[in-house]
């Protein structure tokens, strides 16, 4: 974990000297994909819709594909009824990881860019709570949440270029978080997430990809 906080701090001191700064914000919608250890689905399951946060740095593979390195803030959440028990369950947690995406463009067009992106992201829950008929207990130590997850993203944005040193990032994405490393009780849980995220990207001096698409 101290480790993954170095890289952090150093991709975020990298990010602030990158030619192209990334910062976003957006509504994460997450449900749970979980089975017990007889492989029985628990029903019931809702999503809820919670804030993402990304700051990164972006840089270009050729013309057309550029890759986004990100520090990110994720806050997860789901519930559950129960109700021949009379019990409702709420879930709570917060993770904070590192992602690598890459960009392919599909379109350009003075400056709107049509594109589809794929992300990786390993990330680890700060803190998490879960709730059982309003009495609060802590989810550090409990295996399925507190493990790191490895989050797998696919999904398509728009770029567009307000004018050569700022480009406005509209995306959706969709995407499974798997646990790292086996279950020792059988147990299996997945993250599934839906996230539009609205963002900035900034060019520290005149960039050319911002100036080429607006002349076009």
């Amino acid at each position: 974990m101290r480790a993954l906080l170095v890289i952090c701090c150093l991709l975020f001191v990298h990010a602030l000297f990158a030619q192209q700064i990334v910062a976003e914000v957006g509504r994460n919608t997450c449900s749970f994909d979980y089975a017990d250890s007889e492989g029985n689905a628990l029903k019931d399951l809702y999503p809820q819709a919670h804030l993402s946060f990304a700051l990164g740095y972006r840089g270009s593979l050729g013309e057309r594909f550029h890759y986004t390195g990100q520090l990110l803030f994720n806050h997860y959440g789901s519930e559950a009824a129960v109700p021949e028990l009379a019990t409702r369950l709420v879930w709570d947690m917060e993770y904070l990881g590192l992602g690598l995406a890459m960009d392919g463009e599909l379109f350009r067009k003075k400056g709107i860019i049509l594109l589809l992106r794929a992300a990786a992201e390993p990330q680890f829950m700060l803190k998490g709570t879960q709730t059982i008929n309003e009495q609060l207990y802590d989810l550090k130590g409990v295996e399925q949440f507190d493990k790191p997850f490895l989050f797998l993203r696919g999904g398509a944005g728009m770029n567009y270029c307000a004018d050569e040193r700022t480009v406005i990032t509209l995306r959706y994405m969709y995407g499974r978080g798997l646990p790292m490393g086996s279950s020792s009780d059988g147990e299996s849980l997945d993250l599934v997430t839906s996230t539009v995220s609205l963002g900035l990207l900034w060019n520290l001096g005149r960039c050319r990809y911002c100036r080429g698409m607006r002349l076009q």
